[in-house]
């Protein structure tokens, strides 16, 4: 990953992780956020597509993900999963 993905990718997670604290907060008070779900569906598609792989294959990377939102694992062990992940697929295209 080179610096400009890895910059982007944890701008995008503490995006993340702030839009998950904001929702947590309005639920708190009573306040369903549909709007943010969808939001915060989008910007992790788009974490994916940064790095090269496809939303619809990064079934193991959304669970992590979850995990690193819940405070699970930090954003560095996420970011060493998502190398992972894009060099299996390159070893799986060549």
């Amino acid at each position: 990953m080179d610096r400009t993905k890895r910059f982007v990718t944890l701008k995008l997670l503490q995006l993340l992780s702030q839009m998950r604290s904001k929702t947590e907060s309005l639920e708190l008070i009573g306040i369903t956020g549909v709007l943010f779900d969808e939001l915060m569906e989008q910007i992790s598609n788009t974490l994916f597509e940064v790095n090269g792989i496809p939303p619809a294959a990064a079934n193991g990377l959304h669970l992590s993900l979850q995990d690193f939102l819940s405070g699970d694992i930090q954003d560095i062990d996420f970011i060493t999963l998502i190398n992972f992940e894009v060099n299996n697929r390159l070893v799986e295209e060549a």
